[in-house]
């Protein structure tokens, strides 16, 4: 059995927003998951990019696990009326989309 790299929470946020052209990402810790990424930017670009986002962080949970207790966060407590977030957790399970 492959064991999975790790990852601290600022490393997979840096790297899943490089893959989305710049989003803002939020990685927090998730008990069902391991790990979830939220991602927050103006409703266009999340609508137009929510497919790939799946898909990248899909392909990362497959790669690595959440390196040590990053902060709790409460998700949209600081999101625009402007922005919307996409919270993306178990591969393969819907994700669903908030209005800010």
């Amino acid at each position: 059995m492959q064991t999975k790299e790790t990852k601290t929470a600022k490393e997979l946020e840096t790297e899943i927003s490089s893959l989305l052209g710049g989003l803002e990402v939020t990685v927090f810790n998730d008990a069902m998951s391991g790990w979830t990424a939220t991602v927050f930017g103006p409703p266009d670009d999340v609508a137009t990019k929510f497919q790939q986002i799946g898909q990248i962080v899909s392909e990362l949970h497959a790669k690595y696990n959440l390196k040590g207790e990053p902060e709790t966060v409460v998700v949209g407590a600081d999101l625009a009326p402007s922005q919307t977030t996409a919270s993306f957790a178990e591969p393969g399970d819907a994700a669903c989309g908030e209005d800010g």
